[in-house]
């Protein structure tokens, strides 16, 4: 017999069910994310096991009924479609959020449509963090003119997360009442999508 080495075996294990007893190297496949993990410092923390990827994790989510923020209020964007998640990233049971399963660095961006209003000074698309740290976020400094449809906005960001982080769309104005961001099937409006890039 000898200990554990990196070449012994590759344990397939469920995510909420990895090895209590870990070494460095050691290596896991979990089957309900379809994804190979390795040990990166023998310890059993959730940032201990970095995914091995080959197709990094990644997400695209669209369309919503129409989100309503409050003015002045930070709200976070509900999505209805998926076109594609490696990760299970998001889920129609938390609609807003993406879930960083897998630790590291993500690019990830968003876009939205504002019904038209000429009320308020400013329209807000944001990227906040685990309800809270709000990275990035672009502005319109003055009220869009009356037209069909109010202004769109995008946004982009490097983000670094954690394996428990997770990431939600957000919208802000000042209108003074609620204001919409609608599901615009010519713009593909509002969407959110994320991908993998490093740890």
């Amino acid at each position: 017999l000898h200990a554990p080495t990196r070449i012994d075996y590759t344990q397939i294990v469920h995510s909420t069910g990895r090895p209590a007893q870990v070494f460095e190297g050691q290596a896991i496949y979990e089957d309900d994310q379809n994804a190979v993990r390795y040990n990166v410092s023998g310890t059993t923390g959730s940032t201990a096991w970095q995914r091995v990827t080959m197709a990094p994790p990644t997400v695209r989510v669209e369309g919503t009924t129409n989100t309503t923020a409050a003015s002045a209020t930070n709200t976070a964007v509900k999505f209805a479609t998926q076109l594609w998640d490696s990760d299970t990233i998001w889920s129609s049971t938390a609609n807003t959020r993406f879930d960083s399963n897998t630790a590291g660095k993500y690019l990830g961006g968003g876009m939205a449509q504002w019904t038209d209003s000429t009320g308020g000074t400013y329209r807000i698309l944001g990227l906040r963090i685990s309800g809270s740290a709000q990275l990035q976020t672009h502005v319109l400094d003055a009220p869009p003119e009356t037209g069909s449809i109010g202004p769109r906005q995008e946004v982009t960001s490097l983000l670094s997360l954690t394996s428990t982080n997770y990431v939600e769309l957000v919208i802000n104005h000042d209108v003074g009442a609620g204001l919409s961001v609608v599901d615009s099937t010519i713009n593909k409006a509002p969407n959110f999508w994320a991908i993998w890039v490093s740890t």
